[in-house]
């Protein structure tokens, strides 16, 4: 399952669906309105075949980029969700932004500059979070935590008298 689309994708890159064009397609003919275009199935007769196809096989390179963020991010929930996650999780997560983000930096390749991987660094981490059970996607459906294997749903009072205060100052 991927968790995130093209259009979180292009949310957390600098310039959006220009640099997403720049990076995926590498042909400075291919305009962000085109590969939106084909992204999105619309009308593309008025652009040069070649160049839609093109764009075609860019919009190929960030569904497999997305793709392969979410199977890294499988690789953090599966032990603590395994039975994988349901849809009113992900809507109350930030999942969605943390493939985004990681597809985004994957995009550079073999070399991403320092400063990039400064920036992404949150959501490596917030992966981590979620398998160590820290940052939770909603009810787990994996093991409990230590410790939450005995629930107390009741209480006897308590009482505080003199007597127990006594040789207290």
């Amino acid at each position: 399952m991927d968790y995130a689309t093209l259009d979180d994708l292009a949310r957390v890159s600098v310039a959006g669906w220009p640099e997403m064009a720049q990076r995926a397609c590498r042909d400075a003919r291919i305009t962000a309105e085109l590969l939106r275009t084909v992204a999105a199935g619309g009308d593309t007769s008025g652009y040069p075949a070649d160049q839609v196809v093109i764009a075609a096989e860019g919009v190929e390179v960030l569904r497999a980029q997305l793709a392969a963020a979410s199977r890294h991010a499988d690789t953090f929930i599966a032990g603590y969700y395994p039975d994988g996650l349901t849809m009113p999780q992900l809507a109350a997560s930030d999942l969605s932004t943390v493939v985004a983000t990681i597809a985004w930096r994957r995009m550079y390749g073999p070399v991403v500059p320092k400063e990039v991987i400064e920036a992404t660094r949150w959501a490596d981490d917030y992966l981590r979070d979620v398998a160590k059970g820290v940052v939770s996607l909603g009810t787990p459906t994996g093991p409990a935590a230590p410790g939450d294997d005995e629930v107390m749903f009741s209480f006897r009072p308590r009482s505080v008298t003199d007597d127990d205060l006594e040789g207290f100052a």
